[in-house]
């Protein structure tokens, strides 16, 4: 045993701080810059520091990293337009200091600030070099074509938001082809080896999720200006995606949240994308209860859709495909057996959903699948539904009948099964009885066209920068503001006609419609029906939809997690029909509510619906 005295120790620790010391002064303290980042209405001049003493100060201004060898700072640097600062400390005998990035935006239109900014900085050759560049290579994949890159957020009307180091690679699938699509998606992966683990911060404001390992940025493809066909660029409104998302969420089902932005890369505007949540393990925990995962996906067309594992593996699915691969639906035992290995309710409503919305991409694309292995049970989740609302050149009509593209694509695994599950009695029942309850809710139109506006007028203002952008990406045609608000009209004719058409398809298709559902109309809500709010969770504020069968007195209440009364938003006599009234998060004495779990209750002659709804500030 080695017995140490109080000097000893005191040796010890002096030595122990004097190494720390003179580790820490190996390393150059990062410049620090006279002006934030961010958006400034005229030409600014940013000066340069660092508080070591001797040391040089070297930056860039095209996205590179600094070296020794960079333009040396002299003096104030004189920024009249977009640009990026990059900028780094230099002494000898010792380490250079972390660089720090600073994107400036110089008179910018007040609008580009109504959605937030999220800006990509990494040196050029990243993305450009004929060899190594991850968007001059848009087609290859995987860890080697991931490459370094600086993120600065700025939330709406410029505010700061966060900054982070993180890995950047190329996202997607035939848009990463260039002939069909030179605008890329892309994916964020944070690491510790760039920066922070996780990106602690709530950038997607209606997403439950607070830490993320890895973000999606989705450039739009068959809902954009930038597509290769002139048919699906006439039609483009940038919201099919999100607004059957946003829809299958408003069904209480789970699905990806999803937010608008301007993408800056390299300080060069890039265009309006939708910054969005991945389906991962993180995600399940967070939306379907703790567990361990399975994520499945369909595959490349090359492969003929063969499923994938983007989290956890095949086996369980293997097995489920190997089950229903000769499986006769038409016994009754089958279909219900069927029950313990997916969640039917959610599974109707995925099925429901994409009938309706006319999604001729599906079911051989366009969704996933995942599994807690504590229960076993498969839920289905919407994804990249571009193909949908009447788009490409399918948007000249609203009467496809969604069961024969399913009958056409009977060659690939998944539509097989649909295909052959249709032939079971139990599940057209089934359909037929939760289709008639979303008419009356959930897809009646007027939630629909609440839903499509609410998506609509939040990039209302970020479409002329679009169309600067991209708008002439396929020369001679050039698409603007007016091509736009056309292309959202087309949306809302279609949700305006599309439930008479399906309602006469399911008819024919032998799903049995109550009798109330059988006259080829778009149905009045027909039951006394409490909606789950919109958006959930939510952070400034949320609607809440409910509809009456009849003329009533009813009451509209909030109440938090422990019961208590929050705050009273409707009492007294309404019509029938459909309404929408929204919270603020404030209680009856005016305070603003804290985050946390609160409960809605709709009193009136029908009984009492009650919903939870999640708040995050």
């Amino acid at each position: 045993m080695i017995l140490m005295t109080r000097r000893t120790l005191s040796s010890l620790f002096l030595s122990i701080h004097i190494a720390a010391v003179s580790l820490a002064a190996v390393i150059a303290e990062s410049p620090r810059f006279s002006k934030s980042a961010g958006f400034y209405p005229a030409a600014v001049d940013v000066e340069l520091m660092t508080a070591t003493e001797g040391a040089e100060i070297r930056y860039t201004l095209d996205g590179s990293e600094p070296t020794g060898g960079s333009t040396l700072y002299q003096g104030a640097l004189r920024i009249e337009s977009n640009r990026v600062i990059r900028a780094a400390a230099f002494k000898a005998g010792m380490d250079s200091s972390p660089v720090v990035t600073h994107s400036f935006f110089v008179a910018e239109k007040p609008e580009l600030n109504d959605l937030p900014v999220l800006s990509l900085v990494t040196a050029p050759p990243h993305l450009w070099d004929p060899q190594t560049g991850i968007y001059a290579n848009p087609l290859e994949s995987g860890d080697e074509w991931e490459r370094p890159v600086a993120i600065e957020f700025f939330e709406r009307q410029g505010a700061p938001g966060f900054c982070a180091d993180a890995g950047i690679r190329i996202h997607g699938g035939a848009s990463r082809l260039p002939q069909k699509s030179a605008k890329k998606s892309f994916r964020l992966y944070f690491r510790s080896e760039y920066g922070p683990a996780k990106l602690d911060y709530p950038i997607i404001r209606s997403s439950a999720i607070q830490r993320f390992d890895r973000l999606i940025l989705r450039a739009g493809f068959n809902d954009a200006w930038i597509h290769w066909l002139d048919w699906e660029r006439e039609l483009t409104t940038y919201v099919r995606d999100p607004l059957v998302r946003d829809v299958f969420i408003d069904m209480g089902q789970p699905a990806s949240r999803g937010d608008f932005i301007h993408l800056f890369l390299n300080g060069a505007y890039w265009g309006l994308y939708n910054v969005s949540e991945r389906y991962d393990d993180d995600f399940c925990d967070i939306y379907m209860g703790k567990g361990d995962w399975d994520v499945v996906k369909p595959g490349s067309d090359e492969t003929n859709n063969a499923v994938e594992a983007s989290t956890g593996d095949l086996a369980a699915w293997n097995q489920f495909a190997g089950w229903i691969r000769n499986r006769d639906f038409r016994i009754e035992s089958n279909y219900r057996d069927l029950e313990s290995r997916i969640d039917l309710d959610n599974f109707i409503d995925f099925y429901i959903l994409n009938i309706f919305a006319q999604n001729w991409d599906w079911p051989r694309h366009n969704w996933y699948a995942a599994r807690n292995r504590d229960n076993g049970r498969w839920i289905f989740m919407p994804w990249d539904s571009e193909c949908t609302f009447g788009s490409s050149n399918q948007g000249y009509r609203d009467s496809m009948n969604m069961w024969q593209v399913i009958a056409d694509q009977a060659s690939y695994p998944f539509p097989s099964f649909l295909k052959n599950l249709k032939r079971s009695e139990a599940f057209r029942r089934d359909v037929a009885l939760r289709f008639e309850q979303q008419f009356a809710t959930h897809l009646h139109p007027d939630r629909l066209l609440q839903l499509l506006d609410d998506r609509l007028n939040q990039i209302r203002t970020a479409i002329p920068f679009e169309a600067e952008r991209w708008g002439d990406a396929r020369s001679p045609d050039v698409y603007g503001l007016s091509d736009w608000l056309d292309a959202a009209e087309s949306m809302k004719k279609f949700i305006r006609n599309r439930g008479a058409k399906v309602s006469a398809q399911l008819q024919s298709e032998g799903f049995i419609l109550p009798t109330a559902m059988k006259h080829g109309h778009n149905p009045e809500p027909l039951d006394f029906v409490l909606m789950q709010n919109y958006p959930n969770p939510f952070n400034a504020g949320t609607s809440l939809t409910f509809n009456l069968p009849r003329r009533m007195r009813i009451q509209l209440d909030v109440f938090n997690i422990k019961g208590e009364f929050m705050t009273g938003l409707i009492a007294g006599i309404r019509d029938a029909g459909i309404h929408v009234i929204n919270w603020d998060g404030i209680g009856a004495e005016g305070r603003p509510a804290t985050s946390g779990t609160y409960f809605y209750r709709l009193t009136g002659e029908d009984g009492v619906r009650t919903q939870r709804m999640i708040l995050l500030r």
